[in-house]
């Protein structure tokens, strides 16, 4: 079974006593948030129209879209307003120019992003209708996420360098209790465990055989605690 990113992780077999259908990991990764703009943007604090910069301890206004520079006219800061589509944003960078964090707010997506000057590296924090979460990039590629999707159950997800889901874990949607899922580098689920429906812990090993001791003295494949240590 393969792991699937940010998708529903199966139960852990078919008899009663293993581990219950739970819900999907990330309903809206962060690898699609942060393809919502190229940009991030940034959401000002509000000042209302009525009131004076004083009162609100603000020396000047600035009307956006501007850009701040150095003496040697560089850029250091820049928003951005898009106020046609509603998305306002920020774009800050070091002292050669390069872009390294950014924030965007619109009617459906607010999001911050950091990188590496070299641009390999990059962390996001974002919220959607159906997720808010934090992503890790290394080359473009996603190795970290965690966050909530549609079910606001927690999930944490790890991949491997060519984008193969490696680790899953969760929150289960039927029993609330922590549900793990291991994968070998090419995103193959390889173990899995978790807490079933009578509250007992369960270990299975892929491909799934017998439990216990198994036949002929070799091991089982899963392993299953006893209700009330019997």
């Amino acid at each position: 079974m393969v792991i699937t990113k940010r998708s529903t992780i199966a139960s852990l077999g078919s008899s009663a006593n293993c581990l219950p259908r739970t819900p999907r990991s990330v309903s809206c990764g962060y690898g699609g948030l942060s393809r919502v703009c190229s940009t991030l943007l940034w959401r000002p604090r509000i000042v209302a129209s009525n009131s004076s910069s004083s009162a609100q301890g603000v020396g000047a206004k600035v009307k956006a879209p501007f850009t701040v520079v150095d003496n040697k006219g560089v850029v250091i800061f820049q928003v951005r307003d898009q106020s046609s589509n509603h998305v306002r944003a920020f774009a800050l960078a070091n002292d050669k120019g390069i872009e390294v964090a950014y924030a965007t707010v619109s009617d459906t997506v607010t999001m911050f992003k950091v990188r590496s000057a070299d641009g390999t590296r990059e962390s996001a924090l974002g919220a959607v209708s159906s997720f808010i979460g934090v992503n890790v990039r290394l080359k473009e590629k996603l190795r970290t996420t965690f966050g909530m999707g549609s079910t606001l159950l927690p999930s944490l997800e790890m991949f491997t360098a060519d984008e193969k889901p490696i680790v899953a874990v969760m929150e289960s949607v039927d029993t609330h209790g922590g549900l793990l899922q291991l994968g070998d580098n090419g995103g193959m689920a390889k173990v899995k465990a978790g807490i079933d429906s009578a509250g007992v812990g369960l270990v299975q090993a892929m491909p799934l055989g017998s439990p216990g001791a198994g036949l002929v003295g070799m091991p089982g494949t899963f392993l299953r605690g006893r209700e009330g240590g019997q």
